[in-house]
């Protein structure tokens, strides 16, 4: 395992799995593509569940002056506030023994997620998931779980919660 693929959407649970690729790549030498998607279509009816609420939130935290479903909503203005979160998540964990490198995907978070995987040759997926109840996983789906079901190489999932971070603690 040599390229590790970490989807990210900022959260507790992603910058864990970060944290725990991190550890795998020491070991490895390996490599990590730290990976956002955005899905930048506007909210529609048939957009639903998890990506809904995604949009929508991503809405709302855009730079100020655009407005996810509104017609002059700047795509390239939001690619550029990624980038700065992508690169802020690098500078704080990265390692000199550990190369990262960033990406930006539009669409549907776990369909570009494993179509990533699938282009350049990935050889583990590794992402946090939130832990959502069986009543919410229902009803709302869940990108990783999407990905476990879809991705041609291992997922690793990675719970914010979880007290095994870091590999190399459990030896």
């Amino acid at each position: 395992m040599r390229h590790l693929l970490v989807p990210t959407d900022f959260s507790e649970s992603a910058h864990a799995a970060l944290q725990y690729a991190v550890g795998l790549c020491k070991d490895l030498e390996g490599r990590i593509t730290l990976l956002h998607v955005s899905h930048t279509e506007r909210v529609t009816e048939t957009l639903m569940g998890l990506d809904a609420i995604e949009n929508l939130s991503r809405t709302l935290s855009s730079p100020s002056g655009s407005a996810g479903c509104a017609p002059s909503f700047n795509v390239d203005e939001l690619k550029s506030v990624v980038q700065q979160k992508l690169d802020a998540c690098v500078d704080a964990t990265s390692d000199e023994n550990v190369r990262i490198e960033t990406a930006f995907a539009e669409g549907r978070p776990s369909v570009k997620i494993v179509q990533y995987a699938r282009d350049h040759n990935i050889d583990l997926i590794v992402m946090g998931t939130h832990g959502r109840g069986p009543v919410a996983q229902f009803f709302l789906g869940s990108v990783a779980e999407n990905v476990v079901r879809s991705a041609d190489c291992p997922v690793l999932t990675v719970r914010e919660n979880s007290h095994a971070c870091d590999p190399a603690k459990q030896r």
